[in-house]
């Protein structure tokens, strides 16, 4: 799986939008649907990581399911 299709997973799971977790991750809107096509900054992957409370690899990797 990949970054973006794993963090729309954990948002459903969590029952909030991408949109919001952009707002409190303190992203830019649209930042996360950018993943599908272009490379995210590490900063940004980390943010998201620390709000479900899992590491940048299980994210990365698809693995993570909280």
């Amino acid at each position: 799986m990949k970054l973006y299709e794993t963090i729309k997973e954990l948002c459903k799971e969590k029952g909030i939008s991408i949109a919001k977790l952009e707002r409190e991750v303190k992203l830019s809107v649209g930042s996360i649907s950018h993943w599908r096509t272009s490379d995210p900054k590490v900063s940004s992957v980390k943010a998201v990581a620390e709000y479900f409370q899992c590491s940048i690899d299980d994210l990365m990797k698809g693995e993570y399911h909280g």
